[in-house]
């Protein structure tokens, strides 16, 4: 909790150094974390090519969230050039891994939600089905962002309350 100070003192140095020895012995959610910080410069200084080489290796081990983050900078080309069929494979990619946690009711589901976004705007490289269908996985994954996507914005009761 030094990051917040929670219980103690924010210590934002004494936080990446632990994150920083976390990801070093792989733990990926750990190493998502610290992508975070470095690409939005909490507490360090803003680093978004080395966030996404952070990103990269949570999602190369299969955390979820770190593929949906690392589409996010393709998508926008932060730190990385703007890829957008990168952008597509890293939610998919993450769309599926969340896939196998349903329920879980985090971040997880937001690359089945994201990937949706994407083929709502005409910017997925690919084929995949309608927006809807994705919305739909997404909220019965866990993103509550796509289920009240179907409940407002289709106007459709969604698979699942958030």
């Amino acid at each position: 909790m030094n990051v917040g100070g929670r219980g103690v003192e924010a210590d934002h140095l004494h936080a990446i150094a632990l994150r920083k020895s976390a990801c070093d012995g792989n733990y990926m959610s750990v190493c998502n974390n610290l992508a975070a910080m470095y690409a939005e410069g909490e507490g360090i200084q803003k680093d978004e090519p080395r966030a996404a080489a952070l990103y990269e290796k949570a999602c190369a081990a299969d955390e979820a969230s770190a593929c949906n983050n690392l589409a996010w900078m393709y998508k926008g080309g932060r730190g990385v050039p703007k890829d957008l069929k990168r952008a597509t494979e890293l939610n998919e990619k993450a769309c599926k891994l969340s896939e196998r946690r349903v329920g879980a009711r985090d971040e997880t589901a937001d690359g089945c939600n994201d990937l949706a976004a994407m083929v709502d705007a005409e910017e997925a490289v690919g084929t995949f089905p309608d927006a809807l269908a994705l919305y739909k996985r997404a909220c019965i994954a866990g993103s509550g962002k796509a289920c009240n996507t179907i409940k407002y914005r289709y106007g459709m009761r969604p698979p699942r309350e958030p």
